[in-house]
């Protein structure tokens, strides 16, 4: 895969080298690491990876492009996108939207992301905070006031406004070169057809079937014999057309 674009980004590769790296307890090699991202030599930080580095995936150095997601139906969207003349940001951005339909356990247009965009030409490093923020009501003690120690993890109060689809907005607007409706389609594609139910999905499913909201309904459903495991969401679906 060739990506001409002089975009490269860390969003997801960083952060996990850098969770892995802190897992050995070295100070020294994850200073190393951190010099080697910051300064972009990709030999220097394969070379330090590899000095006692504990992965079952093989290391390796990617001079055009890279992609990394928790979906291989995602990677490869992410992959199509760069073939397609898309930057390192538009893969990025496609990426995300597939994962949410993937793995709506883990990101989603209802929550919120940090975005990390390296300029390899002029070595600059763009940041962009889309995390979630508190609604405007919200007070500085109203968890206290509510009387109950899940009120920040469950219910209404523990809603925020979400960021993603703004930053992702933000990101295209500094740095996409596709159309912005063309990183929507492979998610909705993904929304109406299905995916397969993985693993992962199964244990989240796990922990939601035993709740009795309005909500369940949206993600559970019993299985039949003999039917396909392919989660599909047609209002989601429908929310990522508009």
């Amino acid at each position: 895969v060739i990506d001409q674009a002089k975009y490269f980004n860390w969003f997801m590769s960083s952060g996990n080298t850098t969770r892995s790296v802190k897992s050995q307890g070295s100070k020294t090699l994850n200073e190393n690491v951190t010099k080697c991202i910051v300064s972009g030599k990709r030999e220097e930080l394969y070379q330090n990876l590899n000095s006692g580095f504990i992965s079952s995936s093989s290391l390796g150095i990617y001079h055009q492009a890279a992609v990394v997601t928790t979906a291989d139906k995602a990677s490869q969207v992410a992959t199509d996108i760069l073939i397609k003349g898309g930057s390192a940001t538009d893969a990025a951005i496609a990426a995300l939207l597939c994962n949410g339909v993937i793995h709506p356990q883990y990101n989603g247009l209802g929550g919120g992301m940090f975005m990390t965009i390296y300029e390899r030409d002029s070595q600059k490093v763009t940041i962009l905070d889309a995390r979630e923020a508190a609604p405007s009501d919200s007070t500085e003690h109203m968890f206290q006031d509510a009387h109950d120690p899940l009120a920040s993890q469950i219910g209404g109060l523990a809603i925020a406004v979400p960021g993603e689809v703004r930053g992702m907005w933000e990101a295209h607007k500094l740095f996409g070169k596709l159309p912005w409706a063309d990183l929507f389609q492979p998610a909705i594609n993904l929304a109406e057809q299905g995916t397969p139910f993985n693993a992962q999905n199964l244990n989240w499913a796990n922990i939601i079937s035993g709740k009795k909201t309005d909500a369940q309904s949206k993600y559970y459903n019993k299985i039949e014999g003999g039917e396909n495991l392919l989660s599909r969401f047609e209002e989601l679906r429908s929310m990522l057309t508009k």
